[in-house]
């Protein structure tokens, strides 16, 4: 039985969709009553990328508004648990984050979970010049940059949680193109607006399924203790959104927005990229193209 928990977002669903493929049986731990039948993006995904007879009915919800310490209903929840996988929200209060993985981490250790995949995407990490991101030098940028350590805070747990004894491997994307992403650029120009505004971050881009199947691999052929950048291409934002007006996906005003910010769309001050070579040395495997992965988020 493996446990997914975390937020609810595409990779999510992709991940649920995956495990399901491979015929694994799967807990899901949320706060609300949610069921992926009444999820545009899960139903999104399942519709295009499900390429197998699955029954979503076999998956256990569990309700659970926060990952509290030890007890008799977590040991009831984690008693036939084996793996989990555990997406971060890179947008909450980092603090409740520690406290969620402080807690998980406990629990898994008590109960004898056998593999931990902690899933943390890196693409918002703050750059003051230009480097080729790896593995090895991502942990300096955290420990060096007051905004970066911030976001780090809630990891310092899972490097616990590894000393400790626990099978753990930390998967870091760069930025996940999925239907949420897609979403807003073709329809939200407020988010458009700030995304093309950003000049001090890294753009390197990979596809939500790629980052769904790279985690299941690395899971299934135990390599743990390290940490994995998963990333397809690097583009700057002028490039990224040629594509999505080479494609006509942008609506009429977003697609003039863009127009008007020609100058702004060629600026990026701190141009830095993310490398997977890491992960390409242990697992042969082919990243999609950034164009393929936006031609397939197309019909949202």
């Amino acid at each position: 039985m493996i446990l997914i928990c975390g937020i609810n977002n595409s990779l999510k669903n992709v991940i649920i969709i995956k495990l399901l493929q491979n015929g694994k049986k799967i807990k899901i731990l949320t706060k609300e009553n949610y069921v992926l039948n009444k999820d545009k993006n899960f139903i999104f995904y399942f519709n295009k990328i499900n390429n197998k007879n699955i029954n979503i009915n076999n998956i256990k919800y569990i309700k659970l508004k926060y990952i509290q310490q030890y007890n008799n209903q977590l040991n009831n929840i984690f008693k036939d648990i084996k793996e989990i996988y555990y997406i971060e929200n890179i947008y909450k209060n980092n603090k409740k984050e520690k406290n969620n993985l402080f807690n998980l981490i406990n629990i898994s250790l008590i109960n004898g979970i056998k593999k931990f995949c902690y899933i943390k995407n890196i693409s918002d990490l703050f750059f003051n010049k230009k480097e080729n991101i790896k593995e090895e030098n991502l942990l300096c940028l955290y420990n060096k940059r007051g905004n970066n350590y911030i976001k780090y805070i809630p990891e310092i747990e899972i490097w616990r949680g590894i000393k400790e004894g626990l099978n753990t491997v930390i998967v870091n994307p760069s930025k996940i193109i999925s239907r949420d992403l897609i979403k807003n650029c073709i329809q939200n120009k407020f988010f458009l607006q700030k995304f093309i505004k950003t000049k001090f971050f890294s753009r390197g881009y990979v596809d939500v399924r790629d980052v769904a199947e790279c985690s299941i691999k690395l899971m299934n052929k135990n390599f743990f203790g390290n940490r994995y950048i998963i990333n397809s291409e690097n583009l700057i934002n002028k490039e990224f959104f040629k594509i999505l007006n080479f494609n006509n996906i942008l609506n009429k005003e977003n697609n003039d927005f863009l127009k008007k910010n020609e100058i702004l769309l060629s600026k990026c001050k701190y141009y830095s990229t993310f490398s997977s070579e890491k992960f390409k040395k242990i697992i042969n495997y082919k990243f999609i193209k950034i164009k393929e992965s936006i031609l397939f988020h197309k019909k949202i």
